[in-house]
């Protein structure tokens, strides 16, 4: 008899929408804080890391900007430092990228070489010297 009384009591909070919601709820915050911890915090640091990298090695208008900065009114301050932030952003996406096609490339089988192409072309558009006239593709 007590059996039966725990399959009513179950029954009855399955068939209350708060408690059903709630449970529910409760079931979606613990698959996001897992995620969080499982793959979103992960990400987020090492985002971050390659940030850090970006300020400590930023792009020469950065350091352009930077350079300017004493020179200009104070009141442009702000602007400026708004500007290298957003600069040093854009870089860490661009580092991100750049790593991104780095392993797709890899995972290919592809060597080095700019966006999929012949490996003997460098990021910056140069073609490697290839002394041996070896194929490069």
């Amino acid at each position: 008899m007590k059996e039966i009384m725990e399959i009513m009591d179950i029954s009855r909070q399955l068939q209350d929408p708060t408690q059903t919601r709630n449970d529910m709820n409760e079931a979606a915050e613990l698959v996001m804080a897992m995620l969080r911890k499982k793959y979103l915090g992960r990400m987020t640091d090492t985002l971050y890391k390659i940030q850090d990298h970006s300020r400590k090695d930023p792009p020469k208008e950065v350091a352009l900007l930077r350079s300017l900065k004493p020179f200009t009114h104070s009141d442009n301050h702000e602007h400026i430092d708004k500007m290298t932030e957003l600069m040093i952003l854009f870089d860490t996406f661009g580092r991100v990228r750049e790593a991104e096609r780095g392993y797709r490339n890899a995972d290919k089988g592809q060597s080095g070489g700019v966006y999929g192409m012949d490996s003997a072309i460098h990021a910056d558009g140069i073609y490697e010297i290839d002394h041996n006239c070896s194929p490069s593709m």
